[in-house]
């Protein structure tokens, strides 16, 4: 992709122009309802008619999410229909407007096969809802003026995922922790990823720091382009994220090096022939080096377009799991800084009876460290999660996946934006994750139902 400021309109043969604050957007250098009425006046060159599409594809949905929440905000005290913002968007009648205007776009923009991606769905499948809810606004109040718009909660899942993802996040630098309890509701980092930087055998890489994997791996294709191989006689299975096993190529010795350090590291990472990431850091590994805690700076977010799968890599038997208490009861979930959601087993919920939204709508689809794929089967919500020791609370949407190995998975974004491997160091656990010593356990009930003390 070929990508240049371009100061006039002139679009050469095989170009095309991508409006600036879109792009501006898509990298997070805006918040994601900050377009003007008006379109922008500079432009960037891009010779990938594909890339192209998908930047008109999200701008279109920051654009009806923006109209979208005008229309709440005139509607939220049942005011008239007819208002100067509402006139200004071209919205007049709230949600038919809403409606309207998403159809002229489809129909302007439908015919060069944009309805391929994503951001259709996530529109219509909004607007069947919004259409839902209105017929039954008209049925409570017959002939009023009123217009009835959803709230967060009731969006299509994947359409909420953007929104939220979308969000700037100041909990890595607030110092007031119980503000990021609320500024991380979901635990998703669908908009950014989180690399290490380092050098292996001397060369440059970015790894990704991986909790839910209990050793370092690394992809066929990278140990090839080192000139390396797996040692013979070294192969073993590993259990991926959908509870299927998956074959090793074996082991190699690599040298690590934290970026900024001089300390080397050996590592005997495992192949994979098909692998996500190229290098990653397992749990063990970063425990020891106090990647996750002391020397957290080690870890860099890094900005992304929202993918259109959702990564879970979890890889191996890890060991390490963080206890808390999943509504009134005490559990143990797997911290898995290598998933992008928050997860919950189908068999758990069933044991359990929980409430399952399911539905389309409720899906998600996720990828596997193999690259494998498959979708969630619904989301459990308001699931209040408390912290063992201190007490703290926050509410958390876990999605439901058939086959999860354990029960409870929390999101690489749950547990960095909370900064929960430092500030929650004594509730994580790593040698006995089935059998609780009995002192331990008994401390966490009291702490969490202090009248039974005494």
């Amino acid at each position: 992709m070929r990508l240049q400021n371009q100061a006039d309109d002139t679009i050469g043969e095989g170009e095309y122009a991508v409006d600036i604050g879109v792009f501006s957007h898509l990298q997070n250098e805006l918040p994601p309802h900050d377009y003007d009425c008006e379109p922008h006046r500079r432009f960037f060159k891009i010779d990938d008619e594909q890339l192209v599409h998908e930047f008109d594809c999200q701008k279109l949905l920051s654009e009806y999410l923006f109209k979208r929440d005008v229309i709440a905000d005139e509607f939220k005290n049942a005011g008239p229909i007819q208002s100067l913002a509402l006139q200004q968007l071209g919205l007049n009648g709230g949600f038919d407007g809403l409606k309207q205007y998403f159809f002229n776009e489809k129909k302007r923009l439908g015919a060069r096969g944009y309805w391929k991606f994503p951001e259709w769905d996530m529109i219509e499948q909004d607007l069947k809802i919004l259409h839902r809810q209105n017929i039954e606004a008209k049925k409570v109040a017959p002939g009023k003026s009123y217009t009835y718009v959803s709230s967060w909660d009731d969006e299509p899942s994947s359409l909420s995922l953007y929104r939220r993802c979308m969000e700037p996040s100041n909990a890595g630098t607030d110092s007031n922790q119980g503000s990021a309890l609320h500024k991380c509701p979901f635990g998703f980092s669908g908009a950014k990823t989180y690399e290490v930087p380092g050098k292996v055998n001397g060369i440059p890489t970015r790894a990704a720091p991986d909790t839910g994997a209990d050793g370092c791996f690394a992809s066929e294709a990278f140990v090839n382009s080192l000139g390396l191989a797996p040692e013979p006689g070294t192969e073993k299975e590993i259990m991926n994220g959908s509870g299927k096993s998956i074959s090793s190529l074996g082991t190699t010795s690599l040298t690590w090096t934290f970026a900024g350090e001089t300390e080397p590291h050996v590592l005997n990472c495992s192949n994979l022939r098909e692998c996500v990431h190229s290098f990653a850091l397992g749990n063990d590994f970063l425990k020891k080096t106090k990647t996750l805690t002391t020397f957290k700076q080690r870890i860099v977010t890094v900005a992304r377009n929202i993918p259109k799968r959702l990564g879970f890599h979890l890889a191996g038997n890890e060991k390490a799991r963080l206890w808390g208490f999943f509504n009134d009861e005490l559990v143990a979930a797997v911290p898995d800084t290598g998933s992008d959601l928050s997860l919950i087993s189908e068999s758990y919920c069933q044991a359990r009876g929980l409430k399952v939204d399911k539905g389309k709508a409720h899906s998600l689809e996720v990828e596997f460290v193999d690259g494998s794929t498959s979708f969630t089967s619904g989301v459990v919500r308001g699931v209040d999660w408390t912290f063992g020791t201190s007490g703290e609370s926050i509410q958390c949407d876990f999605y439901v996946l058939k086959g999860l190995p354990v029960n409870i998975v929390l999101s690489n974004g749950f547990l960095f934006d909370l900064d929960v491997f430092s500030r929650f160091e004594e509730d994580f656990d790593v040698e006995t994750h089935t059998d609780l010593p009995a002192l331990f356990v008994m401390r966490l009930i009291i702490a969490h139902r202090p009248e039974l003390e005494g």
